[in-house]
């Protein structure tokens, strides 16, 4: 609740040209908290206990609802009828279930399955392969961070270099390879480095679509539409690992990787006809800087994409 909180929150104080960049500033966070609070509290869970370590968890924790508290000083009430907010939930709903929405969580929710299903297979390789032990693949996960690090840093200048959708196909040919290559890892630092070399786009893929997926809605709707967006990312993650390990039990790591590769294809033709779908709001009603000189022929013009009964459910929101 709070991840999407923020995100919407933080997305409504930028333009477009910076929303790639806020988001992936956000994410940034997990990765952050990777490398560097994993490793602190480690350290502290050996040295002095439970105790200790779930202390400076509630200190962090009262730290930043301070800071909340300091951001956001005032109480503003909310007051609306029972009869408004189900209206607003229903057209909330209304503009979340047409086709380019739904292609694009689906999209999402397909990247994710493989985007966690290596890496847990990945766990189980290196045990049975190469007899690595449990302590030693927790390196895998400051690798993991350092990628989804560097995913996350590449968000901002590769979506405004070569585009949002351009930049999200280079990554999916990107994460492809990097699976296919997996297949024919000769030893476990071989495996570790393509590792990262597949959260890199993987990571890439999901800050930019979580930055992406409020312009498939009006600005009101946006929150609903990131909570449904982290949801499906979220289920598409717990997918991969259930998928990852019963895989990797019958067909081992050729039979993962090759899944993972197929369905990431999947994902990106998802994304492709979603971005076909993707609607535009910014013509949907002409707009004048000088209200005074409009005509009103051209006030009462409607654009070609003029929908009724999205206006009936707006006219019966307000």
């Amino acid at each position: 609740v709070y991840q999407i909180s923020a995100q919407s929150f933080v997305v409504s104080q930028v333009d477009a040209e910076n929303r790639d960049w806020a988001t992936g500033l956000i994410e940034s966070s997990w990765s952050v908290s990777v490398l560097v609070m994993i490793p602190i509290l480690s350290y502290v869970y050996s040295e002095l206990g439970d105790v200790a370590t779930f202390s400076i968890l509630a200190a962090l924790m009262t730290l930043s609802l301070i800071g909340l508290l300091q951001a956001f000083p005032s109480n503003e009430t909310i007051k609306s009828t029972g009869d408004q907010i189900q209206t607003s939930f229903r057209s909330a709903c209304f503009h979340c279930i047409k086709s380019g929405v739904v292609l694009f969580n689906l999209s999402c929710l397909c990247w994710n399955i493989p985007h966690n299903a290596v890496f847990t297979a990945f766990a189980f390789w290196a045990k049975d392969k190469f007899l690595i032990s449990v302590e030693k693949l927790g390196s895998s996960l400051f690798v993991v961070g350092a990628a989804e690090l560097v995913g996350v840093f590449c968000v901002s200048y590769l979506s405004t270099t070569v585009g949002v959708y351009n930049s999200l196909y280079i990554m999916t040919a990107w994460f492809f390879v990097a699976i296919i290559a997996f297949i024919f890892s000769p030893t476990y630092a071989v495996g570790l480095v393509l590792i990262f070399f597949i959260y890199v786009p993987g990571e890439y893929v999901i800050v930019l679509t979580i930055a992406e997926a409020e312009a498939y809605v009006k600005p009101e709707f946006r929150t609903t539409l990131i909570g449904i967006n982290f949801t499906v990312q979220f289920i598409g993650r717990s997918l991969g690992a259930l998928i990852g390990e019963s895989l990797y039990e019958h067909t081992g790591i050729v039979g993962v990787c090759s899944v993972s590769a197929a369905v990431a294809i999947v994902s990106g033709m998802l994304l492709l006809a979603a971005e076909k779908n993707k609607p535009d709001f910014s013509s949907r009603f002409p707009t004048s800087t000088n209200s005074a000189s409009t005509a009103p022929s051209e006030i009462h013009q409607l654009p070609t994409n003029f929908r009724v009964d999205d206006e009936i459910m707006e006219i019966n929101q307000t």
